[in-house]
């Protein structure tokens, strides 16, 4: 069997805001492998974005283990094959496309050629062509949500992290990134979405795992779930 792509293990976290301790995760166990197109669903508070923030180290865990690749998420060559699209996209308003992804370039030692190509492709994958030089501040919400899909795709990630991904678009710009998404499973692309659009995830996912209160309620492959999912959200939260 295929190794995990990435290992999460018996994660536990609490905030302390003394005097008050607030339980975030309890033993938290899954493990996505090669392929697969899971969903992190669950309520608000229920623990999603901490497990996240703990997978891409941006804050740690009172205990347990999570690996991307085999390599403790710790250490940052764990996610040189990642890519992250955050759910509220911050980018500096006085720069346009093609500066952000000439920085890329630079980060991802790509020649000019090379970056211009990756940009007009990838502007052009979004819907976003003829825009590379817009300043950031002109965009929508939803322009800019494509754009930073575009620029979380410029390293050809192997595995994807997307935060709800389809905050701030239009039907067609869900649309646009639902079939983003799908080529990309067709391509082996391993993905993590959180998302509350259940529509959505029954389209895309593969593999669902339901967090409430900070456990792990549900861990199944979404073909042996035999009723739509937003019926099994609510049945597996009020059990």
């Amino acid at each position: 069997m295929d190794k995990p792509v990435l290992k999460v293990k018996n994660l536990k976290k609490t905030y302390k805001f003394v005097p008050h301790y607030i339980p975030a995760l309890s033993d938290v166990s899954f493990d996505i492998f090669p392929g697969e197109v899971v969903a992190l669903l669950g309520l608000n508070g229920a623990g999603k974005t901490t497990t996240v923030k703990i997978i891409l180290n941006f804050i740690s865990a009172d205990s347990g283990e999570t690996e991307i690749f085999g390599v403790d998420s710790r250490f940052s060559i764990s996610r040189e094959r990642l890519s992250y699209l955050p759910e509220k996209i911050s980018l500096q308003e006085e720069l346009t496309p093609s500066e952000l992804f000439e920085f890329l370039g630079r980060v991802f030692n790509y020649s000019e050629t090379e970056t211009k190509q990756k940009m007009e492709y990838l502007l052009e994958f979004v819907k976003l062509n003829g825009k590379e030089n817009l300043m950031c501040g002109k965009f929508s919400k939803g322009m800019l949500q494509r754009l930073g899909l575009a620029m979380a795709l410029f390293h050809n990630p192997e595995f994807l992290i997307l935060d709800e991904p389809l905050t701030g678009l239009d039907p067609l710009g869900m649309r646009m990134v639902e079939d983003v998404i799908i080529e990309k499973k067709k391509e082996g692309i391993t993905m993590l979405i959180c998302s509350h659009e259940l529509d959505f995830i029954e389209r895309t996912a593969s593999k669902i795992i339901i967090l409430h209160e900070g456990k792990v309620l549900s861990n199944f492959a979404k073909k042996d779930i035999s009723v739509p999912l937003k019926d099994f959200f609510f049945k597996v939260i009020a059990e």
